[in-house]
């Protein structure tokens, strides 16, 4: 009989991008630096998380988003000491960015703001995550990602989301709506065509496909490393030397 397993998003990408990372990660659970990148995503998510709660009651403005900011703060001051003026910078430059993207346009139709979730796929195999904004405009859903990195997606980069895909499968289980669309917000480049949506499948046979393969890989304990994996250096990995010394 297979050990039941739980897998996300996260930790479908990092198995296939680096067995040996998944080991290290979830596996072992060892722990990683805080990695200021993280922080600054956190603090992010968690602005636009209550500024769309405003946003849903009509308190549109920059002094809401303001306020937003600063109870977002608030919440991770114990981490926030490791942000410096140019990180504070970067995050309201970015939501002031995103503030001028909506003001044009009509106000989104938000239903739901940072909902976790937990879905089965049979056989011992759960999926769980987090979406940051779900809009309905009748029958169609869109499940809406912010991304604060630099990097901009491709669309084929887009296409081949397991996370849209878990969301679709997730999304259509709960809401009865005919179509699923991704959207991803690159927040650093919103005014200049980072914002991409597209049109998603769910795909579940697929999506129950590769956890199986993880499942296998993970109880024949095969986590080979990967050092063609584009992440994969002392620069970008917390475990890079032990991943060194190690077979």
């Amino acid at each position: 009989m297979k050990s039941p397993i739980h897998l996300s998003a996260s930790k479908i990408d990092t198995f296939y991008n680096c067995p040996r990372l998944y080991q290290y990660k979830y596996v072992l659970n060892l722990k990683e630096p805080p990695k200021k990148s993280f922080l600054i995503g956190n603090v992010t998510h968690s602005a636009l998380e209550y500024f769309h709660k405003s946003y849903v009651n009509k308190k549109t403005s920059k002094a809401v988003m303001g306020s937003a900011f600063k109870k977002s703060m608030s919440e991770y001051k114990s981490k926030a000491p490791g942000l410096d003026k140019n990180d504070i910078m970067t995050i309201k430059g970015m939501l002031q960015d995103y503030l001028y993207y909506l003001s044009p346009r009509s106000e989104p139709k938000v239903i739901g703001t940072e909902k976790y979730f937990k879905i089965q796929l049979g056989d011992g195999i759960s999926m769980g995550g987090k979406i940051d904004r779900i809009d309905r405009y009748g029958d169609k859903l869109y499940i809406v990602d912010y991304k604060t990195s630099f990097a901009v997606y491709s669309r084929k980069e887009m296409a081949a989301s397991t996370q849209l895909v878990i969301y679709a499968h997730w999304a259509q289980q709960e809401f009865n709506v005919k179509e699923i669309y991704g959207v991803y917000i690159f927040l650093k480049h919103v005014l200049n065509g980072g914002v991409q949506k597209m049109l998603i499948d769910s795909d579940p046979d697929s999506l129950k496909s590769k956890c199986e393969a993880i499942r296998d890989r993970v109880e024949s304990d095969d986590f080979p490393k990967n050092k063609s994996f584009r992440w994969c250096g002392k620069k970008y990995c917390s475990f890079y030397d032990r991943c060194v010394k190690e077979k």
